[in-house]
């Protein structure tokens, strides 16, 4: 079934909806951000550690471990080839392998990034603190970059079904843009 994680203080709690299963990842953590891989292993982030580690379906580390950032981890996904992203406070987007290695840093942020969506093309879109709205193709890191009007803190990213992102802040405005040139 589809199963959602929902942080707490203490771990995880997974629920499966379509059982109504609900499992409890104690890892003594307040997590921040869980993300699946492809594996099942899911991955947690806690601003405090300022990495991300990965537990089996059973909550046991799997040893897998990102590179730290300078500051609190603000968000994470994962994107094609299985790698790992996490963005930072220090303003930072860091690309891991599944081993935890970074492969690549990204750092074009006036602001720290708030949250991270990939769409259906496998571009990776990133909202920052500041409305800087910045999408990089995944394979050659080709950027491109626009702020929305409000400048307010990007916190939700989605596509409407006829392909317009729909960019939500963090004071409830809600942004239209266009999905493939970025216009507002």
């Amino acid at each position: 079934g589809l199963l959602v994680a929902v942080a707490y203080t203490g771990g995880v709690f997974i629920v499966n909806t379509e059982t109504m299963n609900v499992t409890n990842l104690n890892i003594s953590k307040n997590i921040d951000s869980a993300v699946w891989d492809n594996e099942g292993n899911i991955w947690f982030s806690d601003s405090a550690e300022r990495r991300a580690r990965e537990f089996d379906n059973s909550g046991t580390a799997t040893g897998n471990v990102t590179i730290a950032h300078n500051t609190a981890i603000t968000t994470m996904t994962i994107i094609s080839q299985e790698r790992i992203v996490t963005g930072g406070r220090d303003n930072l987007v860091k690309v891991h392998s599944q081993a935890g290695s970074v492969t690549n840093t990204l750092s074009d942020f006036n602001s720290y990034p708030t949250v991270m969506y990939t769409d259906d093309d496998g571009d990776l879109l990133v909202g920052c603190s500041n409305g800087q709205l910045l999408r990089y193709n995944v394979d050659t890191w080709a950027m491109e970059e626009i702020t929305i009007s409000s400048q307010e803190s990007i916190n939700s990213i989605t596509f409407a079904g006829n392909g317009d992102l729909f960019v939500g802040t963090l004071n409830g405005k809600l942004h239209i843009l266009n999905g493939s040139s970025l216009a507002e």
